[in-house]
């Protein structure tokens, strides 16, 4: 049986090549790839790809494809103290040939659209990366929080 957000995302926003919900079990063969190149870039996520596979298995995330050389997994959560709810970029990825900062500028009215579809009053994404982190301001999105992280054990404190 599809969500709401799988039923919602089904239609078209604009007239370009469409963003799609997927399968991730009929398209883990490339996904993967992409999974992997993520974390190999950014060591401090700690998920594992079969986490990513299993929540959209699961329907707690959303696969979205662009042909088979970009995509996005999404999650909705629901602020404990607000109630605000928020569309969750959680990966997105493009292949390397086809790779340019205009990417997500390309789909963001899908996403805004996408994310007002499904009630959510923020769209959000993260990375480790500075340069994404530029890039995200660059179209609008703001800096809400950073997180650092000291190892019990490994510190000269």
């Amino acid at each position: 049986m599809e969500s709401a957000l799988v039923h919602n995302i089904k239609e078209d926003i604009r007239p370009y090549i469409t963003p799609v919900v997927s399968d991730i079990r009929k398209e883990w063969g490339w996904v993967k790839i992409g999974v992997n190149e993520i974390l190999a870039e950014q060591p401090t996520l700690t998920y594992r790809p079969e986490d990513i596979y299993a929540s959209c298995v699961l329907g707690e995330s959303h696969l979205i494809t662009v042909e088979n050389n970009k995509f996005v997994v999404l999650k909705i959560s629901t602020d404990e103290f607000s109630l605000d709810k928020t569309l969750f970029m959680w990966l997105c990825w493009v292949a390397p040939e086809i790779r340019s900062g205009e990417n997500i500028k390309e789909y963001m009215e899908y996403f805004l659209a996408l994310a007002k579809k499904e009630g959510c009053k923020y769209l959000e994404t993260g990375t480790t990366t500075k340069a994404l982190g530029r890039l995200y301001t660059s179209i609008g999105m703001e800096l809400t929080t950073m997180t650092y992280r000291l190892e019990v054990g490994n510190n000269n404190v």
